[in-house]
């Protein structure tokens, strides 16, 4: 069994790291985001649509090749409510080469991103209507 201790990243409250074999498996998990108790029995994909349409990709990973990585992703697993960044890249940490998914838990930065955008657009806004006046 794979053993997420041995990757040197160590896991934190923000971060979690899952591997996952080429069938989509958790071997393991530090579940500092969310339990993987229930997708250990069924496997990730039915629960993770995107992960599940970009999963061929994923698995022809080798070790070395660049990560992928998705931003700004607001899964509709029941676990996970927010703004995540998801990385996946292919580790050499075990025999079986698992494959490294990473779940940065980005959603205050992502929050305080777009109520700022929210601001500027209506900061811009009023400036136009009150160009449109004089």
């Amino acid at each position: 069994m794979a053993d997420i201790n041995l990757y040197p990243t160590p896991p934190a409250s923000w971060r979690q790291l899952i591997l996952l074999d080429d069938e989509a498996c958790i071997l393991a998990s530090c579940d500092s985001i969310f339990c993987t108790k229930k997708l250990r029995e069924t496997g990730i994909l039915e629960f993770f649509p995107l992960v599940e349409s970009i999963f061929p990709n994923i698995v022809e990973l080798k070790p070395g090749h660049p990560e992928i990585r998705i931003h700004k992703i607001s899964p509709i697993y029941r676990g996970l409510s927010g703004y995540y960044d998801f990385s996946f890249i292919r580790t050499d940490i075990d025999t079986r080469l698992p494959i490294l998914w990473t779940i940065y838990d980005f959603t205050r930065l992502y929050e305080d991103y777009y109520k700022n955008l929210q601001q500027k657009h209506d900061i811009e806004m009023a400036r136009e209507l009150l160009e449109m006046k004089f």
